[in-house]
């Protein structure tokens, strides 16, 4: 009965992280989570575990990490160490789980996240009654119910957010009492539908409350088009933005970057991983405050107020500038890509991300000055830039029945409005509509699609050359 039930929900939300995070697992065991956050590209993680054994079996499975060995109810770690902790299958264990959410909350920076999994007490008592585990509880004193997960962090000030488990585990499958050959129909079980008091485990994100203003730290405000990584109905999009950012890392190797519209930070923070210097910059001073709260300030990342239309940069000092999903909202363009080669020097480059008018055509969006086709980018840019590379965000069949889904509801909104009334009405009455209405059907579509939407991955987003009308985002890449 002991096999190890991995995390089947964990490893696609924690992938969706900045990879700058400090992450502390707890119980890390023989490395299984460890070792798939260092292959997403996770260099700042501690591991720790009680056991000799464990710990010996982390030396050479996750050899890149801090080892400790760490009593998860006395951490001997200082106040805001770490901005995610992350275990699994861990505080059933424990005898006193309320001093180990309290250590959890003092070592986590404020907003922070502690992931985890633990056998859902309502199921497992039917479970171990059915098989007569009766010694299960001296091996599990703490289990929880979703109601009881909830009010022990609640009163530690953590707001709890479960999540959907796809299917069941290789290991609860050969749990199942009952015949064998029911096991590979269990294995097809979509348990996204399941309410959360009849799954078998747990699978939960809580994040740590601000305690200055008295709330849980979800998320920045939404504003109609600016990407906030905490908020559910935002998941497939905020995916779709990293993917481009984890392109653009791979020009950011060792070099000076700006992260010119940087939003809520999550990028720029990604890009500190291989630049040496990222300064990102925002107009909003709301967004530039959060992100430097968030992601903080080193000398390696930086967070600055100021207008992508004049750059607070000398001329020739940075060696990549990105810009994902703001060329579409300026007056100029033409003016910002001037400025933007101003500032490059010799050799650099200028990554850029707008939405591809020849697929994103039916769905107008207020907050947008102008939409570019391929062809009608690609002009815009070769009247600066000599050396342009045009290539697309794609998706991949997961993305684009989400896609479709999406559609589906968009239209069926748009039939209440057969006089094309929105037309009309002033851009700056029809942005709060478009930002309400945005996240009404995204509700709406993850509720009714949990497993599709838990699947997507920015793998489903790739990104190549060659013909890019059909892509969902264009992106160029503007040599010096």
């Amino acid at each position: 009965e002991g096999a190890y039930n991995e995390p089947s929900a964990l490893p696609a939300d924690l992938t969706t992280l900045p990879r700058a995070s400090r992450i502390l697992e707890l119980g890390a065991g023989g490395g299984f989570l460890a070792t798939t956050l260092a292959e997403h590209g996770f260099k700042r993680l501690t591991l720790s575990d009680l056991t000799a054994t464990s710990l010996a079996a982390l030396r050479v499975n996750a050899p890149h990490a801090l080892l400790v060995g760490a009593d998860a109810e006395r951490l001997p770690f200082a106040d805001a160490t770490f901005d995610v902790v992350i275990s699994s299958d861990v505080i059933e264990h424990l005898p006193d789980v309320e001093a180990h959410v309290a250590e959890v909350a003092r070592v986590l920076a404020p907003g922070g996240r502690y992931y985890l999994k633990t056998p859902n007490r309502l199921t497992a008592d039917a479970y171990y009654r059915l098989r007569g585990l009766h010694d299960a509880y001296f091996w599990h004193p703490s289990m929880l119910s979703p109601g009881e997960l909830r009010a022990t962090f609640g009163r530690h000030g953590f707001a709890v957010r479960i999540l959907a488990q796809p299917r069941l585990t290789g290991a609860q499958i050969a749990k199942l009492p009952g015949p064998k050959g029911l096991r590979p129909l269990a294995a097809r079980l979509p348990l996204g539908w399941l309410p959360a008091p009849l799954r078998p485990h747990l699978e939960a994100v809580a994040v740590k409350r601000d305690t200055t203003e008295g709330r849980a730290t979800m998320g920045m405000r939404f504003t109609g088009e600016r990407v906030v990584p905490e908020l559910p109905e935002l998941r497939v999009t905020y995916l779709q933005s990293l993917a481009a950012y984890e392109h653009a890392a791979g020009l950011a190797d060792g070099k000076r970057v700006v992260d010119a519209g940087c939003g809520e930070g999550y990028g720029a923070a990604l890009l500190a991983g291989p630049a040496t210097l990222v300064v990102g910059l925002d107009r909003d001073p709301e967004a530039v405050a959060w992100a430097a709260g968030k992601y903080g300030a080193t000398d390696r990342l930086a967070f600055v107020a100021g207008d992508v239309a004049a750059l607070p940069i000398a001329d020739g000092a940075v060696d990549l500038v990105c810009c994902f999903q703001v060329l579409e909202h300026l007056p100029d363009p033409l003016a910002f890509l001037r400025e933007v080669r101003r500032t490059l020097a010799p050799g650099g480059a200028l990554a850029l991300t707008t939405p591809n008018l020849l697929v994103a055509g039916a769905r107008p969006n207020p907050h947008h000055v102008q939409d570019f086709s391929p062809a009608a980018l690609g002009v815009l840019l070769r009247q600066v830039f000599d050396d342009v590379e045009l290539l697309g965000v794609f998706g991949s069949d997961a993305v684009g029945a989400y896609r479709a889904k999406n559609d589906r509801l968009v239209r069926t909104i748009a039939r209440l409005d057969p006089l094309g009334l929105h037309k009309r009405i002033p851009t700056r009455v029809l942005e709060p509509i478009h930002v309400g209405l945005t996240r009404v059907v995204r509700r709406l579509l993850n509720r009714g699609n949990r497993d599709l939407v838990a699947e997507i991955t920015t793998a489903d987003f790739p990104i190549r050359g060659g013909d890019v009308d059909g892509a969902i985002d264009l992106l160029a890449v503007c040599r010096v």
